[in-house]
């Protein structure tokens, strides 16, 4: 446990679930070729 993601909140969506992220607005970081072109989408961490 070496890493910390800092509160960062990330997955690679299948393509019937991208939708559903685009429309909470979550951010698309584009298609992964290390997840056979899976797109990554990450939440940055959360400042109070």
């Amino acid at each position: 446990m070496g890493e910390s993601y800092c509160g960062r909140v990330g997955l690679h969506a299948l393509p019937g679930a991208e939708a559903f992220y685009r429309r909470y607005d979550m951010p698309d970081y584009g298609s992964d070729p290390d997840t056979d072109g899976l797109v990554c989408f990450e939440y940055a961490a959360l400042t109070l």
